[in-house]
């Protein structure tokens, strides 16, 4: 059985940056007291250069560890983690995460024109309590797969489904593991109404 909160552990960097023209200037950095913020700098790097459009999700993966990063109105969020970390749990923290900064930071953002990435530090409560229990903006579902012959875990983020019409369920989901990719479609209680093995190019 996939336990979610047993992940929360393996959550290693949480960082915010505003964009400008002549480049990004750090807001906040959470590290974990175990990780070393260097062993994410060159994801860093290319995050900034990759994230161009906003609403997107992106992703980078290494055998030892996972990016994942959002950009939006100008503001670049990322989480790190070690690799056994789903992408959809990246991600529902990052939509969870970026709504308390902006919520939490409303009229210093708003008025922004550079300072000092220690104005900041006080998120890392909140960025705490948000962690703590992943359970309220993940669901774990189970999945046949016809290559490992067994049944796997897979997270989906809650607002996989709430983002969705009616019209549009079952919602479509890609996993990718052990070099094959998953294809299961979602009703809207989480259940799997099918799935399927797709190819996948990269």
């Amino acid at each position: 059985m996939l336990l979610i909160n047993q992940f929360k552990s393996q959550i290693l960097i949480f960082e915010v940056y505003k964009k400008f023209s002549a480049g990004y200037e750090d807001l906040y950095l959470w590290t974990r007291a175990s990780a070393s913020k260097s062993r994410f700098t060159i994801d860093v790097l290319k995050a900034k250069e990759l994230a161009r459009k906003d609403g997107i999700f992106y992703h980078i993966e290494h055998q030892d560890r996972k990016l994942c990063f959002f950009l939006f109105e100008k503001m670049l969020y990322l989480v790190g983690s070690e690799n056994d970390v789903q992408f959809q749990l990246l991600e529902a923290i990052i939509e969870e995460t970026s709504q308390e900064f902006f919520a939490f930071y409303k009229n210093k953002l708003e008025h922004y024109e550079g300072g000092f990435i220690s104005d900041y530090k006080d998120f890392d409560n909140r960025f705490l309590y948000i962690i703590g229990d992943l359970k309220h903006i993940v669901t774990v579902v189970i999945a046949p797969c016809a290559v490992c012959g067994k049944s796997i875990g897979i997270i989906a983020k809650n607002s996989l489904i709430n983002r969705f019409p009616e019209q549009r369920i079952p919602v479509p989901l890609v996993f990718t593991h052990q070099g094959h990719s998953l294809l299961i479609y979602l009703d809207k209680q989480f259940n799997v109404r099918g799935s399927e093995i797709v190819d996948i190019s990269s």
